[in-house]
């Protein structure tokens, strides 16, 4: 099966300029219709497959099901190159009318996979997407398996596997979120008794308490404020004081077009030295782009900056060249991909922007 399809989903990447022609018919047909039938279903018998299927007075393209009553699956398909953004509300909608936990909605070449009835935002609930073109097609054919095969859906073990990756992607998702506004919280405090209570505190914020290994980690990775609370940390297994951490190169942050100097900082030097080669190309991206936004993947821009950038985390490296760039014209904000990865939103600095607190108070120092 999984060479089948990584044949098939190889065929439309080599055709991927005349499927823009197709309409949502010849989609239905020469994309998802075939793969339904590579990934195991029998697509002319009505009780597998029912096309059209009747929701009120609308209709779900296509509603995988296990028996004559039983709905396991909704999939609703666009033309290709449609923008999907503007009807995932409503397919969750009829996924939720008819109590239906597993839905996809498509235009042939982007795939996004959803729990409908979980409890979260429209776009919370799609735990997954495929990009037919951009992905790997291996990983893509061995996805369409996990959560869209006959035999995967048949047994639940479809279900399951979103179910998993949700979780694991709803936790991540918070304690990133969650960490930073505990550290913050924790220095307004000026409470020093670190691993204990950014614990305490970050579970309280998300419902999830780090571990305290997650903890370490992310105190080495932000060894900047280390130095405003004078903490003990581990590293390279001894103990010492964040004071006696070496300093890097000091790096004389450019001025911004002659309107803002940045101060001469030692926190970040090294973010600031291996992003300095690639801020023109930066620029020249979102003087280039439609919106004048450029967005690249955080593991994409660590690898450029070097090997030792790939080991760090999204978040350090958000962090990090959030303000260094800063003082390059630059403003730079998180979110994410289809696919899950952090992504990096870049745009030009304009009149009014300003540093988020917990970074320009080092300005102050």
């Amino acid at each position: 099966m999984q060479d089948k399809i990584i044949k098939f989903v190889e065929d439309l990447k080599n055709r991927r300029m005349s499927l823009d022609s197709l309409d949502e018919a010849s989609t239905r047909q020469a994309v998802v219709g075939k793969l339904l039938h590579l990934l195991g279903w029998d697509i002319f018998n009505v009780d597998e497959v029912v096309p059209e299927y009747s929701v009120g007075d609308t209709r779900i393209d296509y509603a995988l099901k296990t028996g004559k009553y039983n709905d396991k699956a909704f999939i609703e398909v666009k033309r290709i190159r449609e923008d999907l953004e503007r009807h995932q509300e409503q397919l969750l909608g009829y996924c939720f009318k008819e109590g239906v936990g597993f839905a996809v909605l498509t235009n042939g070449i982007i795939w996004w996979f959803y729990l409908p009835l979980r409890q979260s935002s429209w776009e919370e609930r799609r735990f997954y997407a495929i990009d037919i073109v951009q992905q790997d097609s291996k990983d893509v054919a061995s996805k369409f398996i996990e959560f869209l095969s006959k035999d995967n859906i048949m047994n639940g073990n479809a279900i399951k596997s979103a179910e998993s990756m949700y979780k694991g992607r709803q936790k991540d998702t918070i304690l990133d979120d969650a960490l930073p506004k505990a550290w913050d919280k924790m220095i307004a405090e000026g409470n020093n008794k670190l691993i204990d209570l950014i614990g305490d505190v970050t579970e309280n914020l998300c419902g999830f308490r780090p571990d305290p290994g997650m903890i370490k980690r992310f105190l080495s990775e932000h060894e900047y404020h280390m130095k405003s609370v004078g903490v003990l940390i581990e590293k390279k297994d001894r103990v010492i004081k964040s004071t006696d951490v070496p300093k890097v190169n000091t790096i004389d942050i450019k001025e911004d077009k002659g309107t803002d100097k940045g101060p001469k900082k030692e926190r970040y030097g090294k973010y600031a030295q291996a992003i300095s080669g690639h801020i023109t190309w930066i620029k020249e991206r979102i003087a280039n782009s439609q919106d004048g936004i450029v967005t690249i993947k955080v593991k994409e821009l660590a690898r450029k900056m070097g090997s030792d950038f790939e080991k760090k985390s999204d978040t350090s490296i958000y962090w990090a060249l959030k303000y260094v760039l800063f003082y390059e014209g630059i403003i730079v904000d998180m979110g994410t991909h289809d696919d899950g990865e952090k992504i990096l939103k870049m745009r030009t600095k304009v009149a009014g922007d300003e540093l988020p607190p917990s970074l320009a108070k080092f300005d102050n120092e």
